[in-house]
C-alpha cells in the first residue's frame, strides 16, 4: 500500500474536498510545489492557478484564486480566497467573466491616467510658505542661542 497524505481543500464559503492522495500540486507565488507524504512542514502564498490531486485511482483539478498551503508530514490544507472543482466550472462563463474584468481593467486604468482639470477658484495656501504674514512660517530661520549643533 503506497503511503497516503490527508488533503483539506476550503473556501471562505465552504470545503470543496477532503480526502486521501498520493501527491498534491500547488501553484504558489514562488513556483509551483509538489507535495509527497512526510513532507517537510511548509506554510506558503498560493497564487491564482490550479490545485492537482492525484489519489489511488484518479486525478483531481481545482482552481483557486489564491490564499494560503499549509504542509504539515502527512496533512496538506489548502485555505483559498476563492476556491471550485474544475469539472464544476463553465468555460463559456468563465471566457465571458474574463472578459468583462479585462473591459472594466481597461476602464479603469483610462480614468486613472485621465487628467484632472485644475480648479479656477483661488488657493490661499499656495503662497502662505512666502507670505510674511502666515502664521505657520517661523519669525526667524536662525537656530535659537541655546542650540548646539552635534
Amino acid at each position: 500500500m503506497a503511503m497516503t497524505l490527508h488533503v483539506d481543500i476550503v473556501s471562505a464559503e465552504k470545503e470543496i474536498y477532503s480526502g486521501t492522495a498520493e501527491m498534491v500540486f500547488a501553484p504558489l507565488v514562488t513556483g509551483e510545489v509538489g507535495i509527497l507524504p512526510r513532507h517537510a512542514p511548509l506554510l506558503a502564498r498560493m497564487k491564482p492557478g490550479e490545485v492537482r490531486v492525484k489519489t489511488a485511482t484518479e486525478e483531481l483539478f481545482f482552481y483557486v484564486s489564491g490564499g494560503m498551503l499549509e504542509v504539515q508530514p502527512h496533512v496538506v490544507t489548502v485555505l483559498a480566497d476563492t476556491a471550485a472543482r474544475a469539472k464544476d466550472l463553465d468555460e463559456a462563463a468563465a471566457v465571458k467573466a474574463k472578459e468583462r474584468a479585462e473591459r472594466r481593467s481597461r476602464t479603469a486604468r483610462r480614468t486613472l491616467t485621465t487628467p484632472r482639470p485644475r480648479p479656477s477658484w483661488p488657493r490661499p495656501w499656495r503662497n502662505c510658505a512666502r507670505s510674511a504674514s502666515c502664521a505657520r512660517r517661523p519669525a526667524s530661520s536662525k537656530p535659537p542661542a541655546d542650540f548646539q549643533s552635534i
